[in-house]
């Protein structure tokens, strides 16, 4: 078995620096929280043939002292119980690994699986996004939903899972199509997913893009053009929040709420 290494940001690394290194190398960060809510450590892992990527894209990220890699003496899925724990999210959401407790009375459970396609639940993006949708699809009837750039599935599920009869769900990565596909299998969901980086020539009540800068810029035609209601787009630092309002405004849209999220 190949061996798996933790990548732990120490206290200096900034959170939005962390994250992005862990997307580089196609990992999420698990956080670990006080019972007062504060984020009291950062992790990752990675196997032992990523090591040289990580520590090159820290140094290109300037966290080339700033975090700490260990090589794990146990089997990786064991790193991951200890350390990603079930979240409630919003008012019904419950997202949590197979290993965690299952959902209180009230939440809806949903179950997403480690592995190394992106959307865990744990990331602020991810969670900004499933609140909105949940918001969303409470504040009026959303019947169709439109996820670029699904990773793990866990967004389009999650729409699934609140009600919206019809989500498509896209990724240019095989690996992630084959992920999500696998935790739609496992919350008993039925989603349309397809291997591509281009959304389709129709229009979907909600679009969720929980992506990078440079494809959300890219894309703005074609997810303007895929959005018949509201649009959510998610992946950005705060600075880069003014680039990304004027490619969609460009497009004939705007702003109706900006969230933030530390971490």
């Amino acid at each position: 078995m190949q061996a798996w290494w933790e990548v732990a940001a120490l206290p200096e690394a900034e959170p939005e620096r962390f994250a992005a290194l862990a997307e580089a190398v196609g990992a999420s960060v698990c956080e670990e929280q006080a019972p007062d809510g504060r984020v009291i450590a950062r992790r990752f892992w990675v196997p032992e043939d990523a090591r040289g990527t990580v520590e090159r894209a820290a140094r290109a990220l300037g966290l080339g002292e700033r975090i700490r890699l260990a090589r794990l003496s146990e089997d990786w899925r064991t790193a991951w119980q200890r350390h990603w724990r079930a979240q409630p999210i919003g008012r019904r959401l419950w997202v949590r690994p197979p290993f965690a407790e299952a959902a209180p009375r009230g939440r809806l459970d949903l179950v997403i699986a480690p592995s190394m396609a992106f959307g865990t639940g744990t990331h602020p993006t991810t969670q900004l996004c499933l609140a909105a949708i949940e918001a969303l699809v409470e504040q009026e009837a959303i019947r169709s939903l439109l996820d670029v750039g699904t990773g793990s599935g866990v967004l389009g599920i999650a729409a699934a899972l609140l009600g919206v009869p019809e989500v498509v769900a896209i990724d240019c990565d095989p690996v992630a199509v084959r992920e999500a596909r696998a935790n739609a299998m496992r919350n008993g969901v039925r989603i349309s997913l397809a291997c591509g980086d281009r959304p389709p020539r129709r229009r979907f009540d909600l679009v969720v893009a929980n992506i990078l800068l440079a494809p959300l810029v890219a894309l703005a035609p074609e997810l303007a053009a895929a959005t018949r209601r509201w649009l959510v787009l998610s992946g950005i630092e705060k600075a880069q929040l003014e680039t990304l309002i004027s490619a969609y405004a460009a497009e004939g849209l705007r702003v109706v709420q900006s969230q933030a999220q530390s971490g």
